[in-house]
């Protein structure tokens, strides 16, 4: 995609409930401004017109390609101190949905060869 589509998806998707649909790779995505809490909006993701938190559980190529992955130290700072650790193990979780633009357009650019705007949705 050139920069000029990116810009018009990233304002098409500025306002909630609107969609942008791409063709990445052999995959059918779908862009969602919704929202993802009470006071928050994300940006959800379709793929092949479906959001299977199986994909987000198990390793997978979709979760790998498109969902945001999360990270969590085992132990508090507090609890990190006290034992007078530098680094904590971490367990990590994924997410069909994002929360910055910037994020995810970085993620699909690395993570995914070829990435195609669909123009019926601008």
């Amino acid at each position: 995609m050139t920069a000029d589509e990116w810009k018009k998806v990233e304002s098409k998707l500025s306002l909630p409930h609107n969609r942008v649909d791409l063709k990445i790779d052999e995959y059918e995505i779908s862009i969602i401004t919704t929202a993802i809490s009470k006071l928050k909006y994300g940006y959800l993701i379709y793929v092949d017109g479906k959001v299977n938190m199986k994909w987000a559980i198990e390793e997978t190529d979709i979760r790998n390609r498109f969902y945001q992955k999360h990270s969590k130290n085992l132990l508090s700072d507090k609890e990190r101190k006290k034992l007078k650790l530098k680094s904590t193990p971490k367990y990590y979780w994924y997410t069909p949905w994002w929360t910055s633009f910037r994020s995810l357009k970085a993620h699909l650019i690395k993570n995914n060869t070829s990435i195609e705007l669909e123009e019926k949705f601008l």
